[in-house]
Parts: C-alpha cells; sequence; structure tokens
C-alpha cells in the first residue's frame, strides 16, 4: 500500500501515510485529513480531503491521501 512512497529525503528513512482526523460538515460533505511523514525527522506534509457518497461510495471533492502521497514524493532534478 505505501510501497509507492520515496523515502524520506533528510534521512532515508520509510515514510508512511495516516489518518489523524475525520468529521462530517453537516451539509452532507464528510472530511478525513491524512499526513505523509518520517518518524525519525518529524517533518510531513497533511493536507484534509472533502467528499460525498453517492450509492455508498466516497466521490472527492479533494482527496487529501492522494495530494499528500504526490507532495512527498515529489523531488527536484537533482534528487
Amino acid at each position: 500500500m505505501f510501497d509507492d512512497l520515496k523515502p524520506c529525503p533528510f534521512c532515508g528513512s520509510k515514510a508512511r501515510i495516516e489518518e489523524y482526523a475525520m468529521g462530517h460538515k453537516g451539509n452532507g460533505t464528510f472530511t478525513a485529513s491524512y499526513k505523509c511523514s518520517c518518524d525519525n525527522c518529524k517533518i510531513y506534509f497533511a493536507h484534509n480531503s472533502e467528499f460525498t457518497l453517492e450509492h455508498g461510495q466516497p466521490k472527492f471533492i479533494h482527496n487529501g491521501y492522494d495530494i499528500v502521497r504526490e507532495l512527498w514524493n515529489r523531488r527536484t532534478d537533482n534528487d
């Protein structure tokens, strides 16, 4: 599941993504907060998801999981 995460750019440790909060806005929109982090360096990227449910399945307005994975894996040409 997390094999597509690059190692930490500072120390080389394995990164992980975790959901750390979830909620409901009261208007049919749900939220979930994700962060991709290095436990060794304590650096991270965090982003919120917003989604509605259609036929019991999430329909994302913003997919925080995909966003933090993309931000974490983004490197310069020198990396």
